[in-house]
């Protein structure tokens, strides 16, 4: 839908790539040091407040690129699809 305010036109998506917040000791795993995931807030990723501290924010940004690390065959098989969504 086109958004005045924002300034943006309507158009349509070919692909929608959605991952999820859920937290993932796979991806805490992955650091050698422990204290990585130790001192993440009780409620990281996806059950945060309001706000959030710059390192539980860090940590997200992290965690975001490892999931489209992790799945980039999928992305780049979806993305160079020929099929009409």
């Amino acid at each position: 839908m086109a958004n005045e305010y924002l300034g943006t036109q309507a158009y349509t998506l070919k692909n929608l790539f959605v991952t999820s917040n859920h937290y993932s000791t796979t991806f805490l795993d992955t650091f050698v040091d422990k204290s990585v995931s130790n001192s993440l807030s009780p409620g990281w990723p996806n059950n945060m407040s309001v706000s959030m501290s710059d390192y539980d924010a860090n940590m997200l940004c992290l965690f975001s690129q490892w999931k489209v690390d992790k799945y980039q065959e999928e992305i780049k098989a979806m993305l160079t699809a020929d099929d009409d969504y």
